[in-house]
């Protein structure tokens, strides 16, 4: 059985061209499902972390305009009875220590905060922040939990009242985290709607990350219909790379069969080849995919960070591992 593994791997070796192609087949299509599958999972990964800051906020409202609008509204926001909280947020970009990160205001801060971008090795460090008057320093520690990391960790919370003032948006914020009785989500959005003015938008908490999901999901269908097809070619040509060894190795099959191999034993030996080509295009197809997702995380367009309220970072699922088997053994 050993000597019909040998000689079956030992034929791989002898047609490297044709064990290329079939490899890079099976590869191409693995590493589109690998892309597409990394690239949803860095998304949602980004917008969890954000969801993070809020866990219990069923609601959330907004302005319609990038202006943001007045903090009054969270008293007129906390009227409704079935309102149990409203919390203020004053989210806005900025540039601190030469980088683009964003600043959090929120009244439930005491101490300001910096995420990992910001201690590559310190515990504790002074933040350069720009206005419009200049450069402030501002203190700050380093944040703890999943909120370190949110924007890629070029992130800084700190009280709303010192985040107005930095940004020049006296009174002003950019949404409030609306925590309701359970099962009155509907009406209460109907009746803040209603009462807050058409400028004002209340709607479900996930409803804007929902959008930046939308907006790889477009993409979502033809890269997967691309890595069906790519699956099918390489399919084919492993299959031929299989028929003409088996065509090749006929006599060879044959004195096998004379001297006492089962028919089990010689199907094994093809079967072994077939085995290495998937897990060759498996191996290769995972590492262009996570490539693949990596550049094009870097490249998606602003208005899928702005819709998500925050920076997509790079995120490895390791279930990736697994798909990138099963497609590659699969279609082998």
């Amino acid at each position: 059985m050993f000597l019909l593994n040998l000689l079956a791997l030992k034929r791989i070796a002898e047609r490297p061209l044709t064990v290329a192609l079939s490899v890079i087949g099976v590869a191409s299509g693995v590493a589109l499902a690998v892309s597409v599958a990394t690239l949803l999972s860095s998304l949602r990964q980004s917008i969890d972390e954000v969801a993070s800051l809020d866990p219990a906020a069923q609601l959330e409202i907004t302005a319609r305009s990038p202006v943001g609008f007045s903090e009054t509204l969270t008293s007129e926001a906390s009227k409704d009875p079935d309102v149990v909280s409203a919390e203020p947020v004053l989210r806005q970009p900025a540039l601190i220590n030469g980088q683009q990160a964003i600043i959090l205001g929120r009244v439930d801060v005491e101490t300001t905060i910096a995420g990992t971008a910001f201690f590559p090795t310190a515990s504790e460090a002074g933040l350069s922040i720009a206005t419009a008057d200049g450069s402030v320093a501002v203190e700050v520690i380093a944040a703890e939990g999943p909120i370190a990391e949110v924007n890629a960790g070029r992130v800084v919370v700190m009280p709303l009242a010192m985040a107005q003032e930095l940004t020049g948006r006296a009174g002003v914020i950019d949404s409030i985290a609306v925590q309701v009785n359970a099962g009155t989500e509907d009406e209460v959005t109907a009746r803040l709607n209603r009462d807050l003015g058409p400028a004002i938008f209340v709607a479900p908490a996930d409803a804007v990350s929902g959008y930046a999901l939308d907006q790889i999901e477009q993409v979502q269908q033809p890269v997967i219909l691309m890595a069906g097809i790519a699956l099918v070619a390489g399919a084919a040509m492993v299959f031929n790379t299989i028929q003409a060894s088996a065509r090749q190795r006929s006599r060879e099959l044959a004195v096998l069969r004379a001297i006492g191999a089962t028919k089990r034993q010689i199907s094994f030996g093809l079967v072994l080849e077939t085995v290495l080509l998937g897990l060759l295009g498996s191996a290769l197809g995972l590492a262009g995919g996570v490539w693949l997702a990596r550049f094009v995380v870097g490249l998606l367009p602003a208005v899928v960070s702005t819709a998500a309220g925050t920076e997509v970072s790079f995120f490895f699922d390791p279930g990736v591992i697994g798909l990138a088997l099963a497609a590659g053994l699969g279609t082998a």
